[in-house]
C-alpha cells in the first residue's frame, strides 16, 4: 500500500501543480490582456494627439498661405503703380540712348564697322560653342546686324536712319534709277 500511497500523494501534487500552472497561466493572460489594452490605448492618444497637431499645423498654414497672398498682392500694386510712373522717363532715356548709337555707328569708319561685326560674330560662335543660353547668343549678334545693315546702306548710298526722311527721298531716287 505503500507503493499505492504514494500514487494518491503524487496524483494530488501533480493536480496541485496544474492547478498552479493553470493560475499562472491566467495571470499571465490577464497580464498581457492589460499590456495590450494599455499599448492601444497609448496609440489611441498618440494618433489623436498627431491628428490634432496637423490639424493646428494646416491651421496655420492656411492663414500664413492668406497672408502670404495679401503681401503679394500688396507688392505687386506697389511694383505696378512705380512702372507706371516711371515708364515715360525710362521711354525717353532708351530713345536717347538709341538715337546717340546711332549716331555712333553713322561716324564710324566703314573698318571699324566690320572689326565690331567680325569680332560680334566671333563672340557669338564662341558662345554658340560653349553651349551658353541663346538669349545671350542673340543679344550678342546684335551688333552684327546692326553694322551690317549701316554697313550695307552705306555702299547701296543711303545711310542708316531712325527717320522717316530717307524713306520719303528713297522713292526719289527710284524714279531717278528708272529714268536713266
Amino acid at each position: 500500500m505503500t507503493d499505492n500511497g504514494k500514487q494518491p500523494s503524487a496524483g494530488k501534487a501533480s493536480t496541485k501543480a496544474a492547478g498552479d500552472a493553470t493560475d499562472t497561466a491566467e495571470d499571465a493572460t490577464e497580464t498581457a490582456t492589460g499590456l495590450v489594452d494599455a499599448t492601444v490605448e497609448a496609440g489611441r492618444s498618440t494618433i489623436d494627439g498627431i491628428s490634432q497637431a496637423a490639424g493646428d499645423v494646416a491651421q496655420r498654414a492656411g492663414v500664413g498661405a492668406k497672408r502670404a497672398a495679401e503681401v503679394l498682392t500688396d507688392v505687386a500694386g506697389d511694383v505696378a503703380t512705380t512702372a507706371k510712373a516711371h515708364a515715360p522717363a525710362v521711354i525717353d532715356s532708351s530713345r536717347a540712348t538709341a538715337d546717340v548709337a546711332v549716331r555712333e555707328v553713322r561716324a564710324a569708319s566703314s573698318e571699324n564697322l566690320m572689326f565690331g561685326s567680325v569680332f560680334s560674330a566671333g563672340l557669338s560662335l564662341g558662345l554658340l560653342l560653349a553651349r551658353a543660353p541663346r538669349v545671350l547668343v542673340l543679344l550678342a549678334l546684335a551688333p552684327v546686324f546692326v553694322f551690317g545693315a549701316d554697313l550695307i546702306s552705306r555702299r547701296s548710298g543711303r545711310g542708316l536712319t531712325m527717320t522717316s526722311t530717307p524713306a520719303a527721298k528713297a522713292p526719289a531716287s527710284r524714279g531717278k534709277s528708272s529714268s536713266d
